[in-house]
């Protein structure tokens, strides 16, 4: 398995993010919607957009007609912060939820700057009446510096690693 951070940049070099990206965005959205069919309506899914489809242009119209398709109620904006996101796009996404990269989270109890950084996102999300979700929290420290400044929602490494969609849906049975 090969990690978005890595994948993305290997995908961008060669111009083949467009079309990845789309049968990503495709499947994912398919996804869902099984996931919704089968009773599983309250749970948010979180896909990896390169920067390059936000500057091609066109990522929002394929995405509403996706959505649209597959009845699946929009709202994630990834990795805020990273370099994928900005925040002039703040102002033109409609976005209602923003994630804190898993390169914030990592080692952040040993390093100030870190934490000081993860407090000035959470500040910002407030301050757009956004949500927030912090990516690969591997701690207890980690989690509980999160709750203490207001981020109450995460992608915790600390319980589970990533698995495959038929594993997700055996967890999600199980309660």
């Amino acid at each position: 398995m090969i990690f978005p951070d890595r994948f993305i940049a290997l995908a961008e070099e060669p111009g083949l993010i467009g079309s990845i990206g789309e049968w990503v965005l495709n499947t994912a959205n398919v996804q869902s919607r099984v996931w919704q069919r089968a009773g599983f309506p309250d749970f948010r899914m979180a896909v990896n957009v390169s920067a390059r489809q936000f500057r091609d242009g066109g990522i929002l119209r394929a995405l509403k007609v996706l959505l649209a398709a597959n009845e699946v109620t929009p709202g994630s904006l990834d990795d805020f912060g990273t370099g994928y996101s900005s925040l002039s796009y703040l102002r033109r996404m409609p976005a209602d939820r923003l994630k804190i990269d898993q390169s914030f989270v990592h080692d952040m109890e040993a390093d100030a700057l870190k934490r000081t950084m993860i407090k000035e996102i959470i500040h910002l999300e407030q301050a757009f009446d956004l949500s927030i979700i912090a990516e690969g929290v591997e701690t207890c420290g980690e989690l509980a510096f999160l709750a203490e400044n207001g981020c109450h929602e995460y992608q915790v490494y600390l319980y589970s690693r990533l698995v495959a969609a038929s594993e997700f849906e055996r967890l999600l049975r199980a309660g």
